[in-house]
């Protein structure tokens, strides 16, 4: 071959070798330069993983000690969504057949928490049993990308006790990432009660492992961690024991109204609130009938949230703080206080009733007539709360008017939320007056109204929670306090970051005499040799001052059942409200489940109630 053409050659040869040189450096700057920390990150996240650990929730407590809500390890599935490229679809089918769920309920749980970085592992099935979480394991190397993993779970010792107080967790929502930083669609969060009111209290701050995983994305060796810091405690003013009790009286109570005969129907459900009145703390507050909220962390969840939403009586209404009632004759201390403040009557002052009133050309007639009873006749203040006079507070609240109540209602702390730590809020009931009257409807406020208003009916509405609050407030001649149901918060550290004081409300000034009237007059409902209330204090060994209230609701239906009172009568400690929906008088039905739960706080034992 000639000289020029082996050198001809041997350039083209060169050139090519150059320019492939010059293409595999220019790729190698691609890769490490342009995109190096990409496929960097690529490389890590096979091999690497960072697993979250989720922080226990602080642990809520009674005022005693006793453990309300607590934490346990269980066992829980994850997916790493990178480790699922190839073979989804099987893996998917697979795992919906050892959890018992169908694949489109795990592909939702994938779809719900989608976030940028593809190896961290989703939870898909939470607090499954032994046995589930040893067939995965059994089965690894057909689940490529799946784990079990061990979290803290709720657990709420005492079952449905305290429930409504408590509360309850659920997934998070697109509201809760919207109002909490850091949250997760897999993450649960408080839906109601103290959970809910004191999430970011209870939460803690989540941790994490960086670990080295084999090439079916399970961990093989941990190269770092930082342990995650414990939600902080909380230290109820509730007694558990004074609650448990409550409970059982509200119940059984029910139970035997719904054998008694003569009734218009069955009864509702109940509530009872028990207050400090020094301190407006909430020992107990039941509302009744109540769930179990640790079905809600359960598999099962979706059933039982069904099952409480067919259920005629609605156990996840929360009665105490939410439902609104007509207060009955329970009201008729703040009549009585209004005349006496206004100075329209004395206590001496002897009005005869008929059973029969006109008012402004209507007329309103005592229960004693609509019973076909004869009317009270000659009464005093004291003897007109004792037996529960209408035709006395018709008259006594027409002197003193609208205006005068309301103001007296609203200062023993109706018509407006009471602030009490819980959500929801609860409900502000409503003191009604011409105002009102003519904004909600349109309409003149008429004599008939003040009358009505006058006895706890008409447009009146108060909660149980409400109630409680202000006959606290009747045993303190004025001072109302503001309820509450935490009053310690203790970090992980046990260093106590938080203690409640006694905070006042709202204070109704009255004079000493009107303040003694009103508390003798309470003292002979319970006493009186024809209280209302006497039948069900009579072996009380401790002084009681209180008024029942019968609220009418519907056309044949059975009235709401209301007792209020305070207790000791001449040093009071203790208020409890207490109501039966649709359960009759209040003297039979709801008086004898606050001598019971009023037993339970004094701690008598022996047959001193009903």
């Amino acid at each position: 071959m000639a000289e020029p053409e082996l050198q001809r050659r041997t350039r083209r040869m060169g050139l090519v070798l150059l320019l492939v040189l010059l293409l595999l450096a220019g790729r190698m700057w691609q890769l490490q330069i342009v995109h190096g920390e990409h496929y960097a990150a690529l490389a890590d996240g096979n091999r690497m993983r960072r697993l979250s650990i989720p922080a226990p929730r602080g642990v809520i407590r009674d005022r005693e000690g006793r453990v309300l809500a607590d934490n346990r390890l269980a066992f829980t599935v994850s997916i790493v969504p990178g480790g699922l490229v190839d073979n989804r679809e099987a893996v998917v089918e697979r795992l919906s057949r050892i959890l018992g769920r169908s694949p489109a309920e795990i592909e939702a749980a994938l779809q719900a928490d989608q976030r940028a970085y593809p190896y961290e592992p989703l939870r898909v099935a939470r607090d499954v049993p032994p046995e589930v979480a040893v067939a995965v394991e059994e089965q690894r190397m057909d689940l490529p990308g799946v784990m079990v993993e061990q979290e803290p779970i709720r657990r709420y010792p005492a079952g449905s006790t305290a429930s409504h107080v408590l509360g309850y967790l659920q997934l998070a929502s697109p509201e809760d990432l919207a109002a909490y930083q850091g949250y997760r669609p897999s993450d649960l969060v408080g839906r109601i009660g103290i959970e809910r009111a004191y999430e970011e209290h209870l939460r803690g701050e989540r941790g994490f492992q960086q670990v080295e995983v084999n090439a079916l994305s399970r961990p093989i060796r941990v190269l770092g961690s930082v342990p995650p810091v414990p939600g902080n405690d909380l230290v109820l003013t509730v007694d558990a024991e004074l609650q448990r009790a409550a409970t059982e009286a509200v119940a059984e109570q029910l139970e035997r109204l719904k054998r008694e005969p003569g009734r218009l129907g069955p009864p509702g459900g109940g509530a009872v609130v028990v207050l400090d009145v020094k301190t407006g703390a909430v020992l107990a507050l039941v509302s009744y009938p109540e769930y179990d909220p640790n079905m809600f962390l359960t598999g099962d969840r979706g059933a039982y949230f069904a099952q409480l939403e067919r259920d005629p009586l609605s156990p996840l209404f929360n009665r105490a703080i939410q439902g609104v009632y007509a207060p009955g004759s329970s009201f008729k201390p703040v009549t009585l206080l209004a005349a006496l403040e206004r100075r329209v009557t004395t206590p001496d002052e002897v009005y005869v009733a008929t059973g029969v009133v006109d008012v402004g050309g209507r007329l309103f007639r005592d229960w004693t007539v609509t019973r076909g009873l004869p009317p009270a006749g000659p009464v005093d203040a004291v003897t007109a709360m004792e037996r529960s006079v209408n035709d006395y507070f018709y008259v006594m609240g027409s002197r003193a008017g609208i205006q005068a109540i309301a103001a007296t209602a609203r200062a023993l702390g109706l018509g407006r939320s009471t602030g009490l730590d819980i959500r929801p809020q609860d409900a502000a009931g409503l003191v009604p007056d011409p105002a009102w009257k003519r904004a909600a409807h349109g309409e003149l406020w008429y004599p008939g109204d003040t009358a009505n208003v006058s006895i706890g009916q008409g447009f009146l509405q108060v909660t149980p929670l409400q109630l409680a609050v202000m006959y606290a407030g009747l045993a303190n001649r004025g001072a109302v306090y503001e309820p509450y149901l935490v009053q310690a918060i203790i970090s992980p550290s046990g260093e106590e970051i938080y203690r409640r004081e006694p905070r006042l409300l709202s204070y109704l000034e009255a004079s000493p005499a009107s303040w003694n009237t009103v508390h003798r007059s309470l003292l002979a409902v319970t006493s009186g040799e024809r209280g209302t209330a006497r039948s069900a204090f009579e072996r009380f060994p401790i002084p009681v001052a209180g008024k029942t209230g019968s609220a009418q609701v519907a056309p044949r239906r059975d009235t709401h059942a209301w007792f209020a009172a305070y207790a000791p009568a001449d040093n009071p400690e203790v208020a409890v409200a207490v109501l039966l929906e649709y359960g009759g008088g209040g003297g039979a039905a709801a008086a004898p489940v606050a001598c019971r739960v009023l037993a339970a706080y004094f701690h008598l034992e022996g047959d001193v109630c009903p």
